[in-house]
């Protein structure tokens, strides 16, 4: 059977038509993920997403037209979605691992009590702003996402702002310990 057959028996309905699709297309689709995608894992995975999508959408497929360029098309948008979250995700990781070191600093303070003078001392000097978000972070105890609400800002305002806010109170911090030496 010839393609515009396949294709026309898959929008009526056929998944034996479309089976016989994927079997010409498979590897032509896997060959393009495979000189684009980062990691090889993201091959297989948008490979099948191809698929489904490209099936989820046949009805929007025009005869005569390239089908192959259709399913490329498609296959580029999925992995170039996957790249975008990847990255995020690695961002997010980044300024978790930044979280988490300063509050290891915190705990490896010889003295807790200078520390905590020396913290309550830099609050003391910043914008009003920035004091309500540690007011809601730590003496309220809101998640970033009730944070928002009640300042009637976005989410990444919030996480943006609070991370700035950390820095500077390390950057006091650290100052006044040298400044103790």
């Amino acid at each position: 059977m010839d393609e515009t057959t396949l294709i026309r028996e898959t929008q009526q309905g056929s998944l034996v038509a479309y089976e016989q699709l994927m079997e010409i297309y498979m590897h032509r689709i896997r060959a393009l993920l495979s000189t684009r995608a980062p990691v090889t894992e993201l091959i297989d995975k948008i490979a099948q997403d191809t698929f489904i999508f490209a099936y989820d959408h046949i009805q929007e497929f025009k005869l005569g037209t390239a089908f192959f360029a259709w399913l490329s098309a498609i296959a580029k948008n999925l992995l170039r979605s996957e790249i975008k979250t990847f990255v995020r995700e690695q961002s997010r990781r980044k300024k978790y691992e930044v979280h988490i070191q300063a509050i290891q600093a915190c705990h490896d303070v010889d003295d807790s009590e200078d520390f905590i003078g020396h913290l309550q001392e830099c609050v003391k000097y910043l914008p009003e702003t920035q004091t309500k978000l540690i007011q809601l972070k730590y003496y309220q105890k809101q998640s970033t996402n009730e944070m928002a609400v009640t300042l009637e800002k976005s989410l990444s305002w919030v996480r943006t702002n609070l991370f700035r806010v950390r820095g500077g109170l390390k950057n006091c911090i650290d100052s006044k310990r040298k400044a103790e030496l």
